[in-house]
């Protein structure tokens, strides 16, 4: 019977503990995708260095994100406004460029984050920003 080895990438861990700490826990920039990209990590080595680093630090979950008052949110097809009123998140909608989300959410800080008027500026925001 033969066997052939095959050498797999490893990342050593110790060489990128606390740059990955740092990124995994306080970056409001890398989310998971991100961050292995970033430190070239596999789906099963984040999941270890992810593991280790809660371990840690004490948690049983990679903590929330701030959002350090942005209400625009990256997602896979463009960006979603949302924003947490009373304890509620209240989503706005979506549109597919960060610029426009970010003028759309100063409109609604300008509106006084009023619900209604805030839905209706993102359902038509060509009307109130062009386009």
């Amino acid at each position: 019977m033969n066997f052939n080895i095959v050498e797999g990438k490893y990342v050593d861990f110790d060489s990128i503990h606390d740059d990955f700490c740092n990124d995994y826990l306080f970056s409001n920039e890398l989310d998971t995708v991100e961050l292995r990209k970033k430190y070239g990590l596999t789906v099963k080595e984040f999941k270890e260095f992810s593991k280790q680093v809660k371990m840690e630090y004490g948690f049983s979950r990679r903590p929330r994100k701030q959002s350090n008052g942005q209400y625009y949110y990256k997602r896979k097809y463009g960006w979603a406004i949302q924003k947490n009123i009373n304890g509620n998140v209240v989503y706005f909608g979506f549109v597919t460029s960060k610029d426009v989300a970010k003028k759309l959410v100063e409109l609604c800080k300008e509106a006084g984050w009023n619900i209604p008027v805030c839905l209706d500026i993102v359902k038509n925001w060509r009307c109130y920003i062009g386009s």
